[in-house]
């Protein structure tokens, strides 16, 4: 891993272009894929990238060379299978992004807006920081209220990152699909898992949501639909 390949926060390498050796688009970074642990640190292992075609494809961080401003930069050796999650894996910012934790010192409630991982000598990435909107309101100005403070704290600063609990927003996930066709969201959502899934569908409006459900096989529009009215 060159130099440049410090911290790297998820949020913000979505849509990011990955390049080969060669300075050739081979496509963009959607996601990044998480192993979570209970007794350590998640640790990153690879890249959603679509690639031309609107597929999305799996690339290992073993075969990514650089993270740096603006770029991606890979070995040039793409397994162009379409990414299906494995139930041991984790999306950050489709899964994670606007999951409450609580602050240990304080134990203070918050959302986690976005994820640091870092590259360790062994080469392995880890999750390092998260950072996180206070869930409390404060009064502002004037007497206006305003959203709690934006921290970075450390990952083990907090708790309840495994557990996914109920009503997760779904603002900042549906923001990183705004370029979607319909047919690259189902595709999407259907990586999730089925609450995951459902939350994000129900935040869509009626349109874009109706244009998605035609886009999916009708056992999986059956199943998505479930899920909105239970």
């Amino acid at each position: 891993m060159s130099g440049p390949s410090e911290r790297v926060y998820v949020a913000r390498l979505a849509g990011t272009t990955v390049f080969d050796p060669l300075g050739d688009a081979v496509g963009r970074v959607r996601d990044v894929v998480l192993l979570m642990r209970s007794t350590s640190a998640p640790t990153a292992v690879g890249l959603v990238v679509e690639v031309p075609g609107r597929r999305r494809v799996f690339m290992p961080l073993t075969r990514v060379t650089s993270i740096a401003a603006g770029q991606v930069i890979c070995t040039g050796v793409i397994n162009l299978r379409r990414f299906q999650a494995r139930t041991s894996e984790t999306l950050a910012i489709a899964e994670l992004l606007e999951r409450q934790v609580t602050i240990k010192e304080g134990r203070i409630k918050a959302i986690i807006e976005d994820i640091a991982i870092e590259p360790r000598r062994d080469k392995t990435w880890v999750v390092t920081k998260l950072y996180v909107r206070k869930a409390e309101r404060r009064r502002g100005v004037l007497g206006f209220s305003r959203r709690g403070e934006g921290v970075v704290v450390d990952v083990d600063g907090v708790t309840g990152l495994m557990r996914r609990g109920r009503g997760q927003g779904a603002a900042l996930v549906i923001q990183s699909f705004a370029d979607y066709k319909p047919a690259d969201l189902a595709a999407a959502l259907m990586e999730m898992s089925p609450s995951r899934s459902a939350e994000i569908a129900a935040a869509l409006d009626d349109e874009r949501l109706a244009d998605v459900l035609e886009e999916l096989p009708e056992e999986d529009q059956i199943a998505l639909l479930g899920t909105l009215k239970s």
